[in-house]
């Protein structure tokens, strides 16, 4: 049996640390002001949301059925959407205070079609 000390860390580098650095991630993403270069992406914006949403709620959906099982293994599937749809409107809205960027419920849509393929992906998967 593993000290206890080993497991919480395991635990914290298997599913805590990737959902963190994923979220903050998108933040520094959303810190960056828009300049020309940027704007120039051929990627459409919407695409672009979408994709960088696409991970999040595995994430999530991962921290929640295998580093806290006993708590969330009912609610897992409904409670990933709703922290990754939470965390969308989140960086919507800290965009808001960034020079040169602001809030677009477009763009939150888009992230919530990301959070969405990706929940029906892991749906079928599962």
């Amino acid at each position: 049996m593993q000290p206890r000390v080993t497991l919480k860390r395991e635990i914290f580098l298997r599913y805590w640390l990737p959902l963190i650095l994923y979220v903050g991630i998108i933040f520094l993403f959303s810190s960056l002001p828009l300049s020309h270069v940027l704007q120039k992406i051929v990627i459409p914006d919407k695409v672009f949301h979408a994709a960088e949403f696409l991970l999040l709620p595995i994430l999530f959906f991962r921290f929640l059925v295998f580093a806290a099982p006993r708590l969330f293994s009912k609610y897992y599937f409904f409670l990933g959407m709703t922290l990754a749809a939470v965390t969308a409107a989140a960086d919507e809205w800290y965009q808001s205070h960034v020079p040169g960027r602001f809030m677009d419920f477009g763009d939150f849509l888009a992230d919530v079609t990301g959070i969405g393929i990706a929940a029906a992906g892991w749906f079928i998967w599962r």
